[in-house]
C-alpha cells in the first residue's frame, strides 16, 4: 500500500466532479431527501460534520448533501487503503486513513489541520458502521478533533428504513450548529471530558435520527 502523505492537504479534483454528478441524484432517485440544509453554514469557518454511519456510501451521501457549500474530507479505516482500487477512489474523494482501535495521533492531528485550514471534516461518530438498527454509542474522536481545532460541530443524521440498501428511502437531516464554546469542554483535557462531549453530540444525532422521514 502506498503510504498516505499526511504532510499536505490536497483537494482532489475528482471530488468536485463527483459532487456535481451527485447533485442530480434527487432528480433521478426520488427516495433521497435532505432536510435542514439551510443549517449548513458558509465555508471558511472551522466546522466538523458529525454523523451516524449506516453504510459504505455514507461519505458520498454526505458529499451530495453539502457539496455545493462544503467539499469535505473524511476518515476511513486503514484496511480500505490496502486495496489499490479502493484506495485510489477514497483518496480522490478526500478520504484519508485512520487506524481503528488505537489512538492514531498522526491521523487525528491531520484531521485537526484540515479543520484549521477552513475545510470541512466529516466524522462518523460511532467510529464504524452501526451493526444494529439504532445509532450506536459515540467514540471520543469527534470531541478530540473539535477540542484541538477549536471547531464547531454540525450534527447530521442519516436515516434509512432498509439499512445497507442503496435504493431504500433515505433522509439526511441536518441539525443546528453547536458552537465550540457550547460543546461543554471543561479544560481538563481528560478522556472523561472528551467522552462526555462526544456523547452529547451523539445525543443530538439520535434526536435527529428519531424524526425518521418526517418533514
Amino acid at each position: 500500500m502506498k503510504e498516505y502523505d499526511y504532510s499536505v492537504i490536497k483537494d482532489h479534483k475528482l471530488y468536485g466532479f463527483i459532487g456535481t454528478v451527485f447533485a442530480f441524484l434527487p432528480h433521478l432517485f426520488r427516495n433521497i431527501r435532505v432536510v435542514g440544509k439551510e443549517n449548513v453554514p458558509p465555508t471558511g469557518g472551522r466546522l466538523i460534520l458529525a454523523a451516524n454511519h449506516v453504510n459504505t456510501f455514507d461519505p458520498v451521501v454526505l458529499g451530495f448533501a453539502v457539496t455545493k457549500k462544503h467539499p469535505f474530507f473524511f476518515m476511513s479505516k486503514q484496511e480500505l487503503f490496502g486495496n489499490s482500487i479502493s484506495a485510489l477512489v477514497i483518496r480522490n474523494l478526500n478520504g484519508f486513513p485512520i487506524k481503528r482501535g488505537q489512538h492514531d495521533h498522526t491521523a487525528i492531528r491531520y484531521a485537526g489541520d484540515i479543520v484549521k485550514s477552513g475545510r470541512t471534516l466529516g466524522i462518523f461518530v460511532e467510529g464504524t458502521r452501526s451493526r444494529g438498527e439504532h445509532p450506536q454509542p459515540a467514540k471520543p474522536g469527534v470531541a478530540i478533533v473539535a477540542r484541538d481545532a477549536q471547531a464547531d460541530i454540525l450534527p447530521v443524521a442519516i436515516y434509512s428504513e432498509k439499512k445497507g440498501s442503496v435504493f431504500s428511502k433515505l433522509t439526511i437531516r441536518f441539525g443546528q450548529v453547536i458552537p465550540h464554546e457550547e460543546l461543554g469542554f471543561d479544560g481538563s483535557g481528560s478522556r472523561e471530558e472528551t467522552q462526555l462531549v462526544a456523547e452529547r453530540v451523539m445525543d443530538e444525532i439520535r434526536a435527529l435520527w428519531d424524526q425518521k422521514h418526517e418533514r
